[in-house]
């Protein structure tokens, strides 16, 4: 019989558990999405804004 320390070290081998510093550099953080970027003129015609206008003249639908 050995130490605690050397009985846990023998127990983990066998029952392959990790040490908390094997855990550490094991995970990997999370890795950040880009953030998607739009122009101005992108914004404009996502909400509708750049787009033609029409209006009923004479029976008739134009462009205004």
């Amino acid at each position: 019989m050995g130490t605690l320390r050397g009985e846990m070290e023998k127990w983990n081998k066998l029952n392959h558990v990790l040490n908390e510093k094997d855990t550490r550099e094991t995970e990997q953080p999370p890795k950040r999405k880009k953030k998607e970027t739009f122009s101005e003129r992108e914004l404009r015609e996502l909400m509708g804004t750049n787009r033609s206008t029409y209006h009923r003249s004479r029976g008739a639908i134009r462009q205004k």
